[in-house]
Formats: C-alpha cells, structure tokens, sequence
C-alpha cells in the first residue's frame, strides 16, 4: 500500500451467535493504484472466540 485516503468500520449488528461489521476503504496500491473497496466481515462465535469468518466485498 502506498497511501491510505480513508476508511470506516462501522458498528457491528450482532445476531445469535453471529456478528458482522462494514468496513469501507480508499486507497493507492504499487500494483493496482487507486481502489474503492466496500466490504462486509461476518464472524461467527462460539465459546466467546471468532471461529468462522466470511468476507464479502465490492471494488470500484
């Protein structure tokens, strides 16, 4: 990463044994220049560790 413009993360919403987050990114890559990205981060928890996680996201 050569620069970071500006990011978000946002609350998380929490439902039985799950929680996600939104974090929202924009920033320059040597390779890629620069990127939008929108991504949401599911996470799932037993046992009161993170024991699954999925990744969804969009690029501009």
């Amino acid at each position: 990463m050569e620069e970071y413009h500006d990011g978000h993360i946002s609350d998380p919403m929490v439902s039985d044994g799950y929680f996600s987050v939104n974090m929202k990114m924009d920033a320059t890559f040597k390779d890629k220049g620069r990127q939008k990205m929108d991504e949401l981060c599911l996470y799932k928890v037993e046992n009161g560790k993170i024991t699954e996680t999925n990744y969804f996201y969009n690029q501009e």
